[in-house]
């Protein structure tokens, strides 16, 4: 992630590894993909959300997490990738921000 973020436009979307941290921060979710999923019965059901997250020692900074709480018939599956992908609606994802300098 370092060499990524020390390139001029270079983004990554990587696998995280799960822990306690990230599964207590993905908890509304899974509730909330839970239920879903009581209501809909064997379908799969996927809820995404994001949230800052910072290890405790081997990161140098915050970064954007994206998680997946994904219920399906043979149990929970929670997901997480880090990114530095723009968020969607931001600037630099519009089409018409592609020429129009960097933005602020």
């Amino acid at each position: 992630m370092a060499w990524c973020e020390s390139q001029s436009q270079v983004y990554y979307c990587l696998g995280l590894a799960k822990n306690s941290v990230l599964i207590e921060k993905l908890g509304p979710t899974m509730a909330q993909a839970r239920a879903r999923h009581c209501l809909t019965g064997p379908a799969s059901v996927r809820v995404f959300t994001e949230f800052e997250y910072r290890t405790l020692d081997s990161w140098s900074c915050s970064r954007r997490v994206i998680g997946k709480a994904e219920v399906m018939a043979e149990g929970e599956n929670p997901r997480f990738v880090v990114t530095n992908l723009p968020a969607k609606g931001s600037r630099a994802r519009r089409p018409d921000a592609l020429h129009a300098g960097p933005a602020l």
